[in-house]
């Protein structure tokens, strides 16, 4: 009878503790736990099962630090609140979440100021990844980690004064086949209704 083998209380897993379950050396429960080659089908059956059975979970961080990967993305909005911006949210979340990345979420209240101040700690924090609805202004703090190899992606709008990847709503498209549904069904007089011209989307939707 094989007996198995039980942390202390309050303590967290380890790869040695797995080792002495599966009978095996730690190197080959890494190699496991990693994906390496060079590990038999029944040995990395065996190492599978004791992971599985003492509920061990590799430590990320340490992880990141020795393959310079977090397997986090920073998201910079510019309101929470904002339902369209909260449903963005969520389907980027998703998205992350079937690759194996957690989201950190952050809300600049369209502010500059606060924008770069969760860009800073979003680097410190190593994410592998950055995903930013810009606010107002020039984001040349956007520039800085371009530099140091940071993937940057705008979305909704251009960052300004920075030469970033975009995927833009179809502003323009979109306010035309309003326009045209409106008067297909015979109306004349259409107002638009938006937010303040300097605004990107509200500019872009008035010049349709």
């Amino acid at each position: 009878m094989t007996n198995t083998f039980i942390p202390e209380h309050g303590r967290r897993t380890t790869l040695r503790d797995v080792a002495r379950e599966a009978g095996v050396s730690i190197k080959t429960v890494s190699r496991v736990v990693n994906e390496e080659p060079l590990v038999n089908e029944v040995t990395a059956a065996r190492v599978a099962d004791a992971v599985k059975k003492l509920g061990y979970r590799p430590n990320e961080l340490a992880r990141s630090l020795k393959g310079q990967r977090s397997r986090t993305i920073g998201l910079v909005i510019d309101d929470v609140s904002n339902p369209f911006m909260a449903i963005c949210a969520q389907a980027i979340e998703g998205v992350a979440r079937e690759h194996g990345h957690a989201l950190i979420l952050c809300d600049s209240h369209a502010n500059l100021r606060e924008e770069s101040n969760y860009v800073g700690l979003l680097t410190q924090r190593q994410v592998d990844g950055l995903l930013i609805v810009p606010a107002r202004g020039h984001d040349s703090h956007l520039k800085a980690e371009q530099e140091t190899g940071l993937p940057v992606l705008a979305f909704d709008r251009p960052a300004e004064g920075v030469s970033a990847d975009t995927v833009p709503v179809e502003n323009r498209e979109g306010t035309r086949e309003a326009t045209e549904h409106l008067i297909d069904h015979g109306h004349e007089r259409i107002a638009f209704v938006g937010d303040v011209r300097h605004f990107y989307t509200a500019r872009k939707r008035l010049e349709s």
